[in-house]
């Protein structure tokens, strides 16, 4: 099965620029979105753009320039977090394998109008630029494969495979739909990429934690697949000041 299910996985290359083409996971036929690893600096730093528009919001008081001069400030620090775990330059996450996989819809010169109004509402930075013949992508979702036995400074760990080896037990982190593309099935569709794609290195069980007040984000998972395996304790959560989580899982095959 493992190697059937890493022949799901093609590469979008030519022989000369083999090096520096992306993954591509799995690509939706109408909506025209692709699912691909981040491989580059362009490609982290687009990643960061959707994730300090998606994590961080603010009051209605607060003025445009404050807002989109922190959001700056949270793209930067995103973009060098995502590279230094992705390339093992984070001691902290020197026992975890992480993978930074998006989204993208391509950006011809005769986009279609929804394509176009969607690019609008999106930060420049979320834009990448055409690569051979390739036309510019625009980076619309977003999410990171761990690879490992537990997620730095996380009690709620998983617990399967039993006797776990390395490789054979990965988490999934930073899930992410930018705002103007939401509501077209992306962030189930990044989900189930990262399943395939984690698969194909032999993970055999996916994790991840949701926040009990994030009904929309439990029922995208458990909607993928995914059980609950255990809970926060309300205790602990009050003591961390955060919602309670759960943990849920899912058997890759």
């Amino acid at each position: 099965f493992r190697a059937a299910a890493a022949k799901k996985f093609t590469w979008k290359r030519n022989t000369e620029q083999a090096a520096r083409r992306a993954q591509i996971i799995t690509k939706d036929a109408i909506l025209n979105f692709e699912m691909q690893e981040a491989t580059n600096s362009a490609e982290y730093r687009a990643a960061a753009s959707v994730r300090a528009a998606s994590f961080y919001t603010y009051p209605a008081d607060r003025s445009e320039f404050a807002a989109r001069s922190h959001r700056r400030m949270k793209l930067d620090a995103e973009w060098e977090a995502i590279e230094n775990k992705v390339s093992g330059t984070d001691t902290a996450w020197s026992s975890v394998q992480v993978s930074c996989l998006l989204a993208t819809i391509s950006l011809p010169p005769n986009a279609a109008a929804d394509v176009l109004a969607l690019a609008e509402g999106l930060d420049p930075t979320c834009k990448l630029p055409a690569d051979g013949m390739s036309p510019p992508k625009l980076v619309v979702g977003t999410l990171d494969v761990n690879v490992g036995e537990r997620i730095p400074a996380e009690e709620l760990m998983g617990t399967l495979p039993k006797d776990c080896v390395s490789g054979k037990r990965a988490y999934l982190s930073n899930v992410c739909v930018a705002s103007s593309a939401r509501r077209n099935g992306i962030a189930m569709q990044l989900v189930k990429a990262a399943n395939t794609f984690a698969f194909g290195k032999g993970v055999e069980m996916m994790y991840v934690h949701v926040a009990d007040d994030n009904p929309g984000a439990y029922n995208l998972y458990t909607g993928a697949g995914f059980v609950v395996e255990a809970e926060e304790s309300t205790k602990d959560a009050h003591a961390l000041c955060r919602a309670r989580r759960y943990l849920l899982r899912s058997e890759l095959s």
